[in-house]
């Protein structure tokens, strides 16, 4: 049984003072992963406003635990990748352009108090929400992007790698991994 309450920040901004939102986003602290929390602190208010993503916060005894950020993104699936016609026929992927429409899982983190296994735990929630989307408008490929070392991680839980994208001068190559639902 999870242990955190799950809450989307769209609720707290509608309830709280914007300010005091910031504060308690403030006080989520990840120091093995600085990027989930920089992205927590200090842009998933503007996406949320902008309605480019989605923010659940998983919490614990009144504290941010852990959190995952939703978003709807194109996929450009390289020439090069080998994928069968049937992964191809499952994605939708269009034969003019070779994009994809995804649900992107844009971000998962936790804080270092949470509990072991809490990631599974978010993991699951995230998808269940895009199911739920899947069936109110479409689309049944979830996307996500990760560091070699995750790679084994996502595979136990259902996401299959896809292709590791080109670096460019402010990005490193990443890998994406894909889920049909």
């Amino acid at each position: 049984m999870k242990s955190y309450q799950l809450i989307p920040l769209r609720d707290l901004l509608s309830r709280m003072n914007e300010n005091d939102v910031v504060v308690r986003l403030r006080s989520f602290v990840c120091p093995r992963d600085r990027d989930r929390e920089d992205f927590l602190h200090n842009k998933a208010i503007i996406f949320e406003k902008k309605n480019m993503a989605r923010t659940y916060l998983a919490i614990i005894d009144d504290m941010i635990a852990g959190y995952f950020t939703l978003s709807i993104r194109c996929l450009q699936v390289p020439d090069d990748q080998n994928i069968s016609k049937s992964l191809s026929k499952r994605m939708n992927i269009d034969p003019d352009n070779n994009v994809a429409q995804c649900y992107l899982l844009g971000q998962l983190g936790r804080a270092n108090f949470s509990y072991r296994g809490m990631g599974a735990d978010l993991l699951e929630d995230a998808v269940a929400i895009v199911k739920q989307a899947n069936e109110l408008v479409g689309c049944r490929v979830i996307r996500l992007d990760c560091m070699d070392e995750l790679i084994p991680y996502y595979e136990q839980h259902g996401f299959t790698y896809l292709c590791v994208t080109d670096p460019t001068e402010d990005k490193p190559p990443i890998n994406q991994m894909i889920q049909i639902i």
